[in-house]
């Protein structure tokens, strides 16, 4: 079976070009080691239609067969399908079903490792990932954060309905035409009519506020790139000029443009700010940034099924660098982090990225389904950052809830730049 080895948005992925194809009965393996054969009910779905026992079947065995830990990271994964399987073919449609499935994969605990239907955000980014460039969808311009059941705005995208509206950073989205928000449902086949928001800026509802906002269509890798060509710009601070850019995942020619400008910006003023909160992961850090930024050589090894791959950073320029993270940092960005920090080239500002660097791989489960599954280990100068996570230089804790568009992490990654500047002068 061919396969085509690709750097891809979360981390180096080894895709199998052909999807696994439905078979009456799956090898598995115990905890104990035993090997088992399974009979399976599934039926030939018709196209499109709701199979759940087809799906959970499919979904199982892949992770039964091509897990990157043989030993599932301790889960009795024969035992995880009884007890998980009866409630899931029985799910009355696909989004239940596909809470009843992460809810199974989560304890696996590795990153990489989820269901994704058409209702979920990543959905549309990982199929850019694998190919398909002219992923679309219907939404405002707004990148959000679940917590706690809710959704709070992590950024109003430049230039965006969301932005021009009034939205800001921290703002929870309470209500669109009269439901709960959600970031896909919400804008569903709305595009170009206007829909009412309810927006909360602060803990009272007191702060409640009703804006009219229209959707728009766009592909999802020119909302993303546009957003961060649109990000850059020279801050003047405390008598002092410097670069900033927001970079939403480190793949592509745009992404790479947006970090070159930033560059030559960078070299007309004093330094740069690189923020790589949030968004998505990307190619291995070093390989995207190292021909702008020097930041010392280390390497990658990439490992599954007996097969190993090495890599090496190499070098570029010199203006003093400012790296902003957090939680949402997660897979290539970590990486990136990970070398900034080893060598001092840049200081980190922010919170611990999240841990999340496992090699994934895509399997299509649906026509509107995926599944998405850690397939390889992943050390980065001999450790494994997977659940470990790069901690920050200075540590700005920050709850994003009803920010009113104050960025505390930004604010100390300003003074941390101006410290930099004066110290090297």
């Amino acid at each position: 079976m061919a396969r085509i080895f690709r750097i891809v948005v979360l981390v180096l992925v080894l895709w199998d070009s052909q999807c696994a194809s439905g078979t009456e009965r799956t090898n598995v393996t115990s905890a104990t080691g035993i090997r088992v054969i399974l009979g399976s009910d599934r039926k030939e779905p018709e196209p499109n239609q709701f199979n759940p026992a087809e799906y959970f079947d499919k979904i199982w065995g892949i992770i039964n067969d091509e897990f990157w830990d043989p030993n599932f990271n301790g889960v009795d994964w024969v035992e995880a399908r009884r007890r998980y399987r009866p409630e899931a073919i029985a799910a009355q449609d696909h989004e239940s079903f596909a809470k009843i499935i992460n809810q199974m994969l989560a304890e696996l605990k590795t990153s990489h490792t989820r269901y994704y239907t058409k209702w979920d955000p990543g959905y549309y980014i990982i199929q850019v990932v694998f190919g398909k460039a002219d992923t679309h969808r219907s939404g405002i311009g707004v990148v959000t954060k679940k917590i706690e059941g809710h959704h709070y705005v992590v950024a109003a995208l430049e230039s965006s309905p969301a932005e021009k509206t009034g939205i800001r950073f921290g703002d929870w989205l309470v209500e669109a035409d009269g439901q709960p928000f959600h970031p896909i449902r919400s804008f569903f086949n709305k595009t170009g009519r206007e829909i009412e928001l309810i927006v909360q800026r602060g803990p009272l509802e007191s702060t409640r506020k009703n804006l009219t906002v229209t959707p728009f269509d766009m592909k999802e890798i020119d909302r993303l790139g546009n957003d961060s060509y649109a990000s850059l710009k020279t801050i003047e601070y405390r008598g002092h000029r410097f670069a900033y850019v927001r970079l939403w995942w480190l793949r592509g020619i745009e992404m790479k443009n947006a970090l070159q400008y930033g560059i030559h910006r960078a070299n007309e003023t004093e330094g740069i700010i690189i923020d790589i909160r949030d968004g998505y992961g990307g190619d291995m850090g070093y390989e995207f940034i190292a021909p702008s930024l020097q930041y010392g050589m280390g390497k990658i090894t990439v490992e599954s099924t007996g097969r190993k791959q090495t890599f090496k950073s190499v070098a570029g320029c010199s203006k003093p660098v400012v790296v902003l993270i957090n939680g949402g940092s997660r897979s290539g960005k970590e990486v990136l982090a990970y070398f900034f920090k080893k060598t001092g080239r840049g200081v980190l500002v922010g919170e611990r990225t999240a841990g999340y660097v496992t090699g994934g791989r895509k399997r299509d489960i649906s026509s509107d389904s995926f599944l998405y599954y850690g397939a390889f280990k992943m050390l980065i100068d001999g450790k494994r950052l997977e659940g470990v996570g790069v901690e920050p230089d200075i540590e700005v804790p920050f709850d994003i809830r009803f920010a009113a568009g104050e960025d505390i992490q930004l604010k100390r990654a300003k003074d941390e730049m101006v410290r930099l500047i004066e110290a090297s002068s």
